[in-house]
């Protein structure tokens, strides 16, 4: 798709501050992060975090997993080894306590394609086969839209990297909680047509 002009631009920046203003302003949202075990298609979640759109923890613990080490190269981003999971709970357990906090609410994550892989993923690896759907949105792709880069080998806007986060799953939820306030405190782009809340779904794609 060719790069969009500025008024696109502006468009979809202005969709991001909505996007924000909705997460903060409603309590149909949460956060969610997932540290894991890498990004193949074997690997699993390994400590999980939830927070409300006030920053209030929900969840965050840590997951042994079926794995029977952790590559080196993903302990050398998040710091966590086999040996930290001897006594977390399974899987399937974090997995019982989350959904009561995930039920009926839109799921908030930074890079939300991901998470949902995993999460997903996860419950394949460790045999569960009843996972009831969950509603994802994007805060990478709206932060994108809000910085409006455009990334011409991919056709899409630029992703950032999540300013602030530490590679734990808590700190990661926060930094996403942070990024969106900034983002919802931001001033609308000036536009020839004025933005309407029932315009906002069809022009955001998170």
């Amino acid at each position: 798709m060719p790069e969009p002009d500025h008024k696109q631009k502006m468009l979809d920046r202005n969709n991001a501050i909505d996007f924000a203003k909705f997460v903060l302003g409603s309590q149909d949202y949460v956060i969610l992060d997932t540290e894991t075990t890498g990004l193949r298609d074997i690997d699993e979640v390994i400590q999980l975090a939830i927070i409300s759109n006030t920053g209030e923890v929900l969840l965050d613990t840590l997951i042994n997993c079926q794995m029977a080490s952790i590559p080196e190269g993903s302990t050398a981003i998040h710091g966590l080894t086999k040996a930290h999971l001897v006594d977390a709970p399974l899987f399937a357990s974090v997995l019982e306590s989350a959904l009561p906090f995930l039920a009926g609410k839109t799921i908030v994550t930074y890079n939300a394609d991901f998470d949902r892989r995993i999460i997903a993923q996860s419950c394949r690896i460790n045999g569960i086969t009843d996972l009831p759907a969950l509603t994802y949105k994007c805060a990478m792709l709206a932060y994108g839209q809000y910085r409006g880069v455009w990334d011409e080998r991919f056709d899409h806007y630029k992703w950032h990297r999540l300013d602030g986060g530490d590679h734990s799953a808590l700190g990661d939820c926060l930094a996403t909680l942070r990024l969106i306030r900034t983002i919802a405190d931001s001033e609308y782009g000036a536009l020839d047509f004025e933005l309407t809340a029932e315009g906002y779904g069809d022009n955001l794609n998170l």
